[in-house]
C-alpha cells in the first residue's frame, strides 16, 4: 500500500475517503500489471470518478509517461490515459519548499542491520522519485489536513 492509502484490517479494502497514490500505482494500473491490488485500485478510482473519494498524485506522473513505453491496453492512447488521470485526481505540483524537503530526504542515508548487510555494503540514499512521492504525500497531509495514520480511518 502507499501513503494515505489505508486499509481495513479485515477486508484489505481502503475505508478512507482520501488517497495519495504513488505514480507507480497509476502506471501499473494502466498497463494491467496491478496484480491482486487491481480490484482495490479500480474501486478507489471508480469512487473518485463519482466524487466519493479524493485522490492526489504527484504531477511527476506525466514525466514518467514516456510515449515510447506506452502500450495500449486499458487505454487506447496515451492521450486517453492522461485525460482519464486528469479527470480523477488532484495533481500535486511540488513548490520550492517541497523540493527542499525532497533534497533533505535524499540526503538522509541508512543501512540495513549489521546481521543482514554485506561486509562491503555502503549506506543507501533515497531515489529522487521516491523522495518526491513522500514529500508530496506529506504536503497533502499538512496542507490539506489529510490523515496518514490508520487510526483516523474507519475500520468497520
Amino acid at each position: 500500500m502507499h501513503p494515505l492509502l489505508q486499509t481495513a484490517a479485515r477486508s484489505g479494502q481502503s475505508d478512507c475517503g482520501h488517497h495519495f497514490l504513488h505514480t507507480n500505482v497509476f502506471l501499473r494500473h494502466a498497463s494491467g500489471a496491478s496484480g491482486e491490488a487491481e480490484e482495490h485500485i479500480e474501486n478507489i478510482l471508480t469512487q473518485a470518478a463519482v466524487l466519493k473519494r479524493r485522490v492526489w498524485v504527484s504531477s511527476i506522473l506525466f514525466a514518467q509517461l514516456a510515449p515510447s513505453m506506452f502500450v495500449p491496453r486499458a487505454f487506447g492512447s496515451l492521450r486517453e490515459l492522461t485525460r482519464y488521470i486528469r479527470s480523477l485526481v488532484t495533481l500535486v505540483t511540488p513548490d520550492p519548499n517541497t523540493m527542499l524537503r525532497v533534497a533533505r530526504l535524499r540526503d538522509a542515508k541508512w543501512q540495513r542491520p549489521v546481521g543482514v548487510r554485506g561486509a562491503e555494503e555502503k549506506p543507501r540514499m533515497m531515489s529522487f522519485t521516491d523522495a518526491l512521492q513522500i514529500a508530496s504525500a506529506l504536503w497533502v497531509k499538512e496542507a490539506g489536513g489529510v490523515p496518514i495514520s490508520s487510526s483516523s480511518c474507519s475500520t468497520t
